[in-house]
C-alpha cells in the first residue's frame, strides 16, 4: 500500500532555463497538496511580432498554468474513476480550460496568423497514483517515465512518428512558411494532415492524448517532464542518479542539469522541468 503523505512529501520539482536567456519561463508543475496529483506542461512559445520583442507576461506561459491547475482540481474530482475514461475526462476540462483562456485573448481560429497571432498551446503530462497503480496521461513532447535500479520501466510513447515524414516533405519550404502549415494543417490535425497534438481547446487535440496504467513496485521513481529534460533519459549517469533514493537527490539533479546545460547547451540546455515522485 502507498501511503498518501509519503508521497507528497517524497516528490521535488526542477525547473531550469537556458544560460542566459531572457525569455520567460514557459514550463508550469504542480503538485497537489491533497491527493497524490502531478501536472506538468510547457507552454508552447510562438514568434514575436515584427519589430517587437517577445511578452514577458508570456500567454504560453499562462496556457501551461491553466492547463495543470485545471487538471489538478478535475484529478481531484475523478480521483475514484481514473480509468481510461476518467482521465480523458481530466484532458478534456483542462484542455477546455485553455480554449477558454484562448476566447479571452481573441485568440481562435477565425483570428490566428499561425505566427505571432496563434492559439496558446501547451504540451502536457499528468500522473496520478492509487495504492501500487500509476494512472498517467501524456500529450506531446511532455513525458512520463518510471525508473527503478538505473534502468527505465516504462516511457510514454515517441509523439512526433506522425510528424517525421511531414518534416522531410516541407525542409525546402522557409521557416515561416514551414511553421504557417505546421500549425495550421497538423497541429490537432486530423485525416490527411494528422500531425501531432497540444492543448490550445480544440476538441482534435484528444485524438493525440496517449494514456495507460501501470503496476509499480518498491524502488520505482516516477518522473513527468518536459521536452528539454527528454535527452537526459539516454543517459545512465541520470537515470542512476534519479534512482538514488531514498537520499535526498534534488540538489544533485539541479546540479547535474546545470552542468550538461553548460557543457552541451544545443541538447540539454533548452528551458526543462522535471517533477519526481518517489512512490513507496
Amino acid at each position: 500500500m502507498i501511503k498518501r503523505s509519503g508521497i507528497l512529501k517524497d516528490s521535488f520539482i526542477v525547473t531550469e532555463l537556458p544560460i542566459g536567456s531572457t525569455h520567460p519561463q514557459e514550463d508550469y508543475a504542480i503538485i497537489d497538496d491533497q491527493y497524490p496529483i502531478f501536472v506538468v506542461a510547457d507552454g508552447v512559445t510562438l514568434d514575436a511580432a515584427a519589430g517587437e520583442s517577445y511578452h514577458k507576461d508570456s500567454g504560453a506561459a499562462q496556457a501551461a498554468r491553466v492547463f495543470c491547475e485545471s487538471a489538478l482540481i478535475a484529478g481531484r474530482a475523478s480521483y475514484d474513476k481514473l480509468d481510461k475514461d476518467g482521465l480523458r475526462t481530466i484532458f478534456h476540462i483542462a484542455n477546455a480550460a485553455v480554449g477558454a483562456y484562448n476566447n479571452s485573448r481573441g485568440r481562435n481560429k477565425n483570428t490566428s496568423d499561425y505566427g505571432s497571432f496563434d492559439l496558446f498551446s501547451a504540451t502536457a503530462a499528468f500522473a496520478a497514483i492509487q495504492d501500487d497503480t500509476l494512472h498517467w496521461f501524456s500529450l506531446c513532447d511532455s513525458y512520463v517515465f518510471v525508473l527503478n535500479a538505473g534502468s527505465v520501466r516504462m516511457a510514454s510513447p515517441d509523439p512526433w512518428k506522425q510528424m517525421h515524414e511531414v518534416w522531410k516533405k516541407l525542409k525546402k519550404l522557409d521557416q515561416l512558411e514551414r511553421k504557417t502549415i505546421i500549425r495550421r494543417d497538423y497541429r490537432n490535425g486530423i485525416g490527411k494532415y494528422s500531425g501531432y497534438g497540444v492543448a490550445t481547446g480544440e476538441v482534435e487535440s484528444e485524438l493525440y492524448l496517449e494514456e495507460g496504467t501501470f503496476k509499480l513496485r518498491r524502488g520505482d521513481v516516477v518522473v513527468l517532464c518536459t521536452d528539454g529534460f527528454e535527452p537526459y533519459f539516454r543517459l545512465p549517469e541520470f537515470i542512476s542518479l534519479l534512482t538514488r533514493w531514498p537520499r535526498s537527490i534534488q540538489k544533485d539533479v539541479r546540479t547535474f542539469s546545470k552542468q550538461m546545460g553548460k557543457d552541451v547547451p544545443e541538447k540539454f540546455g533548452t528551458e526543462r522541468t522535471l517533477l519526481a515522485i518517489l512512490p513507496y
